[in-house]
């Protein structure tokens, strides 16, 4: 049974500029039915959420602040019961909080049957940690510092986000990848793009995708290695650990200092440097991120 969550979030103790990379990680493991943040959005905190809670389409609920600072930490634990109780859609719940305060209610979520999922720093109670199923420290997620909306993508970078959301061992399955492009952008639609199905959408980006496995109810891709290499910026570069972080067309590479042709290169490149690699999607797997091959410095 695919995890229908509802996403509630502690707004008075969250970075809002965080939130959008959250519920990519919400994403990861089902579908979002709503998105409450919790605030007393008189009291100045509004400004900084205004445009996040817009392009997340997220709902905003309001709590004044009547005999106490954790009314609406009262407000979020009221309607978290209700909706576990009373919605029968709703089968996991994520918590975007580090308030050990929400202990007790984690883990009723999960005496409940109900999926019980955390959010926050690392340095979050024990207490906290314990409660949930899954505890996700928020610093292993990728935050940028600028807000980056799904419509600023163009189609081959939409299509590898979605296809690193879908893959499973190194290869995507057509249905996985149809219902995490959704995710990614609602307005999606592969008749804008003049073809029939989905499916020859991605048979007609032969070269970004390789066809695996095709029969009348199996359709299995892969990504395309970028035998003629691709640039791309070092975001995050760990000198002392030998590796970093690069992006490419909204994408996220681990960068080793294994992989750089000339081995003095990695000792020249800083964040920002401009890097050109070659990537495999299904042989070169590294976590969560692609490993970037065969390195050398952009000229």
């Amino acid at each position: 049974m695919e995890k229908v969550f509802a996403v509630l979030v502690d707004g008075e103790n969250f970075k809002s500029e965080a939130f959008p990379r959250v519920l990519a990680e919400v994403e990861k493991h089902g579908s979002v039915a709503l998105k409450w943040v919790y605030a007393d959005w008189t009291n100045g905190c509004s400004k900084s959420w205004e445009n996040v809670l817009e392009i997340t389409a997220s709902r905003p609920k309001q709590q004044f602040h009547y005999t106490k600072k954790d009314d609406a930490d009262h407000a979020l634990i009221m309607d978290a019961i209700e909706l576990i109780n009373n919605n029968k859609r709703i089968n996991s719940v994520c918590l975007v909080t580090s308030d050990g305060g929400f202990a007790s209610l984690a883990q009723r979520i999960r005496e409940y049957g109900i999926y019980s999922m955390v959010i926050g720093e690392k340095k979050s109670p024990k207490r906290l940690i314990r409660a949930c199923e899954n505890f996700v420290d928020i610093n292993n997620i990728d935050f940028d510092d600028i807000i980056e909306t799904d419509k600023d993508l163009d189609l081959e970078a939409l299509l590898i986000k979605a296809y690193n959301r879908a893959e499973i061992d190194g290869e995507a399955y057509l249905g996985n990848f149809g219902t995490a492009i959704k995710r990614i952008d609602p307005s999606f639609d592969y008749r804008n793009y003049q073809v029939a199905s989905l499916k020859k959408l991605i048979k007609s980006c032969d070269d970004i995708f390789h066809i695996t496995q095709e029969t009348n109810d199996r359709f299995y891709f892969t990504l395309k290695m970028k035998l003629e290499g691709v640039e791309g910026k070092l975001t995050k570069c760990f000198k002392g650990q030998g590796y970093g972080f690069a992006n490419y067309n909204k994408s996220k590479f681990f960068v080793h200092k294994s992989e750089f042709i000339n081995p003095e290169d990695w000792k020249n490149v800083n964040p920002g440097s401009i890097i050109k690699f070659q990537f495999d999607e299904k042989n070169s797997k590294n976590g969560n991120e692609i490993r970037a091959l065969n390195i050398s410095i952009a000229s």
